[in-house]
């Protein structure tokens, strides 16, 4: 869970703080051998989420069946409490997080710039719906998105799509784009439209604890939908394709 707890400034990873939750049940497990396998299986798959999303979907089932087999030729029954624990607090933190925040219905009147330093106001009504990803350059999995998002900018059309940087200087951002961006978008005009936000107050006012942040807004500036997963083409057409009434019938083909 690559995730970002988010107050003003201060960054807290909450990664490590779910996985040593989850694992805290194996501390019971004698003997000592038995206890390092499983923490070292469970281990690899609470924290691949920094990875691609098809690598770390293959490392997180592939270490949980890594488990079963150790538990089978260990003929380890008497550990099975303790490891359904361990995952049943990791798939809870990772799907129905207890410190998540209810977002606002409308868009905060924040000012944002341009990577140049001119004013780009997004609460005025839009021709187009709009998906907003909030990232950070030190944020892994926010980079990720952001790579993510370039990648899939075509299946998305016609939204019109804007990466909003919280809080990073602009080298740090200028460099971040410039790793994600692939030769092939380079060369052509961009289509992910990129905004600064210097001193986060987006996330302030959103009240957001994980980041990457992506927000489906309509036309009106209305939030219809939020994710703090990790998406990929088809994650993401799926959120959109939820809410396919925001769009007019002549949009989307």
């Amino acid at each position: 869970m690559a995730n970002t707890f988010c107050w003003g400034l201060l960054a807290l990873p909450l990664s490590g703080i779910y996985t040593a939750q989850a694992l805290l049940p194996l501390a019971f497990i004698t003997p000592a051998s038995a206890r390092i396998k499983l923490i070292g299986t469970l281990l690899c798959a609470f924290t691949s989420d920094w990875l691609p999303v098809a690598a770390s979907s293959v490392i997180s089932y592939g270490a949980l069946g890594a488990v079963v087999v150790i538990m089978m030729v260990m003929k380890a029954r008497r550990y099975l409490l303790w490891v359904a624990c361990s995952i049943a607090i990791w798939l809870f933190c990772k799907t129905l997080d207890p410190l998540a925040t209810t977002l606002p219905t409308t868009l905060p009147a924040v000012p944002f710039e341009t990577l140049a330093g001119h004013p780009a106001p997004l609460t005025a009504p839009s021709a187009s719906p709009r998906l907003l990803l909030l990232w950070q350059s030190s944020n892994k999995a926010s980079t990720q998105q952001l790579a993510l998002l370039q990648q899939c900018r075509h299946s998305l059309a016609p939204l019109v799509l804007i990466a909003i940087n919280q809080g990073d200087q602009l080298l740090a951002l200028l460099s971040a784009v410039k790793a994600t961006t692939s030769s092939e978008s380079a060369s052509s005009t961009p289509l992910v439209t990129q905004l600064r936000d210097r001193h986060q107050q987006l996330g302030n006012a959103l009240g957001i604890r994980h980041l990457p942040l992506i927000v489906l807004l309509d036309r009106n500036g209305q939030i219809v939908a939020a994710s703090t997963e990790k998406l990929g083409c088809t994650g993401l057409r799926r959120l959109v394709d939820k809410h396919r009434d925001i769009f007019k019938d002549d949009d989307v083909p």
